[in-house]
């Protein structure tokens, strides 16, 4: 993975014609990787970025809307929209003074280099895992974007379920069970993250090692 600030695009030409090129799997991949990339940046702890979380809720809305009518997913209006939302989802206005956390996807990098998962993919079998694992850490974001975005209230678990079905309805699994994965992949995971230096990931420092295996292991039941 490289990133230096000095290669960092200073606009985006976006052309729903390029969008319309791509397979109904990659459209899925863009919808949930959009969705992480604002969860990373909003579902850590409470804040007074009033701005960064109204507009990340408006992301997640917009999100949840193309997922919810993903019969249309060739109409122009459609892509236009998800590739604004996209946009908006990483161009680091919404992290901008704001806790981030980039958890899930440290986790997902691994399954992707070891498994070869498409990185959305990889993103959605762990994101909801270390949702309800973190759970406590994350409560008050959880419940917030349950009522903003879903309307769902004194129900976090619900809001995971919700944002699983997100990514189901777009043809994206949220179990790694789901994939031809070996035995060992915990191990190696774990063994990768040390050895880059991961091994107290999140907002807080606190997903650790141990909760990345029960992560996982949750996700392969």
């Amino acid at each position: 993975m490289y990133f230096s600030n000095h290669s960092y695009p200073q606009f985006a030409v976006m052309d729903p014609s390029v969008m319309a090129t791509l397979s109904d799997r990659q459209l899925g991949n863009g919808l949930v990787d959009a969705f992480v990339h604002t969860s990373e940046q909003y579902i850590t702890y409470p804040t007074t970025a009033l701005v960064n979380d109204g507009y990340a809720e408006t992301l997640f809305r917009g999100l949840v809307q193309l997922a919810n009518t993903w019969e249309d997913r060739r109409t122009k209006p459609w892509l236009e929209n998800l590739m604004h939302i996209a946009n908006q989802a990483l161009n680091f206005q919404i992290g901008a003074g704001v806790p981030q956390d980039w958890s899930t996807h440290l986790i997902g990098h691994e399954l992707t280099a070891y498994y070869n998962l498409d990185h959305a993919r990889s993103l959605a079998v762990v994101q909801p895992y270390l949702l309800e694992v973190m759970g406590e850490e994350k409560e008050a974001k959880i419940a917030q974007l349950g009522k903003n975005v879903f309307g769902i209230q004194n129900d976090n678990a619900g809001v995971i379920k919700a944002i699983e079905e997100v990514y189901n309805k777009v043809g994206v699994p949220t179990k790694l069970s789901e994939y031809e994965i070996d035995d060992k992949v915990i191990s190696n995971v774990q063994a990768a993250l040390t050895k880059n230096g991961y091994t107290a990931i999140g907002e807080n420092g606190t997903v650790t090692l141990d909760k990345v295996s029960t992560i996982l292991t949750m996700s392969m039941k």
